[in-house]
């Protein structure tokens, strides 16, 4: 599912977000995915949980090709 983005200037990006300390359950995983989806569809190669309206420490990014 793709997911909003958050306007660039907005005050949520700049606040403390949760931590997350293990990467366990199907909630963390639909939203990696989410992440993921949106990130490609908005021509990224990084995205953060805060940039879509989440309040949690957690990053998805492309590192290019595999060599």
């Amino acid at each position: 599912m793709i997911l909003n983005l958050i306007e660039p200037d907005s005050r949520a990006l700049g606040s403390k977000c949760e931590e997350v300390m293990t990467f366990d359950g199907q909630e963390l995983e639909e939203i990696g995915s989410n992440m993921v989806e949106t990130m490609y569809y908005n021509n990224g190669v990084g995205i953060s949980a805060p940039q879509v309206g989440l309040d949690k420490r957690i990053v998805a990014f492309d590192s290019g090709p595999k060599y």
